[in-house]
């Protein structure tokens, strides 16, 4: 008995290991909120909101993704401008007593990215949204649904302005560092 498990130990990590290889070798990823480019640029994010959901998601993809950041204009090789970054919800649908039963929560940023007097990317809004369902006896519970949903939406957004800028510095041949 000892001997049949023993074998199917072996096997199965024989199975793993071979799978591994082979997704590690085709150059498999994991997708994700980061990418491994770098911007290559020093970047300010100028925003009037700097508690927001999405300014906290494009610093955290900035340095997941090693691309520097700085904390002031004057020192910044390019500049991050949101313009815009607003989130909200809006009932969908409602019961046949008149209570709200779905909601849809979106989140709209308008942005641009400029290098010195290069605009790299003019302004460009992005509208994201998701909906879910309302429950009158769970309101704690679906305000958190609500909150995790538009933070899951900032991180998209921001992984979606990181990729633009990145694509679009590459398209430029903007020198980078």
């Amino acid at each position: 008995m000892l001997l049949i498990f023993l074998k199917n130990i072996f096997y199965t990590t024989f199975f793993l290991s071979i799978i591994s290889y082979f997704l590690a070798s085709c150059g498999f990823k994991v997708e994700g909120l980061y990418s491994d480019q770098q911007i290559g640029l020093s970047t300010f994010i100028q925003t009037n909101d700097t508690s927001s959901y999405l300014y906290n998601s494009l610093n955290e993809i900035f340095f997941r993704n090693s691309s520097l950041l700085v904390s002031n204009l004057s020192s910044s090789e390019a500049v991050l401008t949101i313009v815009d970054d607003f989130s909200d919800q809006r009932m969908l649908s409602v019961s046949a007593g008149n209570i709200p039963r779905e909601y849809e929560v979106f989140y709209s940023i308008t942005y641009s990215y400029r290098t010195g007097d290069k605009l790299i990317i003019p302004e460009e809004t992005i509208f994201l949204s998701e909906s879910y369902t309302f429950d009158e006896r769970f309101v704690l519970g679906k305000d958190r649904e609500k909150e995790s949903l538009i933070a899951k939406l900032s991180d998209d957004l921001a992984r979606q302005v990181y990729s633009r800028i990145l694509i679009n510095i590459k398209s430029n041949n903007t020198p980078s560092l």
